[in-house]
């Protein structure tokens, strides 16, 4: 069987960063921690939350539901 070169389930993937990327916005515009924090402040801590949360995500399904 050949190699796939597309994972059939990337588009799942996509979804699902986009929904924690939203979710880290807007977590880090209502939470009181961030409000005094900069405008750039906030753009990193929105891209390292949605990073880590994503990582987390990936690696719990890819190995407990899909291993």
């Amino acid at each position: 069987m050949p190699e796939q070169f597309f994972s059939q389930h990337a588009l799942y993937w996509v979804a699902a960063f986009v929904l924690i990327f939203a979710s880290a916005k807007w977590l880090v515009a209502k939470h009181s921690r961030f409000q005094a924090w900069s405008d750039a402040q906030k753009s990193v801590a929105v891209k390292g939350i949605a990073l880590s949360s994503f990582v987390l995500v990936y690696f719990a399904v890819t190995l407990l539901v899909l291993g």
